[in-house]
């Protein structure tokens, strides 16, 4: 009688493991769907082509290679009122 009730124990066990390892498997195939699915949706959006802009920057002029304490304190002068 202990034998039976060993034996169904370790079927049990066995149909428990085949069920899940089924739904793991399972489960993986999904997501690696979905993944796919969400890179051909990038592919796709990224293949819309790019149109370039009209752009126009104004010219700034180069900053000073060098300058004295005094002219760079002249040129903070403005800032410091408001930013002090």
């Amino acid at each position: 009688m202990q034998l039976t009730s060993m034996s169904n124990h370790n079927k049990d066990d066995r149909h428990r493991m085949m069920y899940l390892n089924r739904i793991s498997k399972n489960l993986a195939a999904l997501t690696i769907a979905c993944l796919l699915s969400l890179g051909a949706q990038c592919n796709a959006y990224a293949a819309g082509g790019e149109t370039p802009l009209k752009v126009t920057y104004p010219f700034y002029p180069p900053a000073p290679k060098a300058q004295s304490q005094a002219e760079a304190d002249g040129k903070s002068d403005g800032c410091m009122t408001c930013h002090t």
